[in-house]
């Protein structure tokens, strides 16, 4: 049995594994459907949903592992909690758009998807 300790930091490696595991299967559609397009405040909250875990989560690996000092152990703990609430807010903001379109009507779901 793994020691109670390391059973975090394994899920946090898990959770890391399982983040790049989604970012590759998924990048051909996003660079087909994203990249190229200008930017807009609906992309830049994309971008920021989308990559701040690949900062905040080997940040909190690195935070599960036990820092040496205090100091360093505070400086990663905000980091890791301005980074969850700015990635939180990205990803709700990035769904506005979506719930809006689904309850309208199919002239302006046409409009925005053709970007008119």
């Amino acid at each position: 049995m793994i020691p109670s300790p390391y059973r975090h930091a394994i899920m946090k490696v898990v959770g890391l594994a399982v983040l790049v595991f989604d970012y590759c299967i998924k990048l051909e559609a996003e660079i087909s459907l994203t990249w190229g397009r200008k930017w807009d405040f609906i992309r830049i909250l994309f971008v920021v949903a989308r990559y701040t875990p690949f900062v905040d989560v080997p940040v909190d690996l690195i935070y599960s592992l036990g820092p040496t000092s205090s100091h360093v152990c505070l400086s990663l703990y905000q980091v890791i909690s301005w980074f969850n609430v700015f990635s939180t807010i990205a990803a709700e903001c990035n769904g506005c758009p979506s719930a809006f379109l689904v309850q309208s009507s199919p002239d302006i779901q046409r409009s925005f998807l053709l970007g008119h």
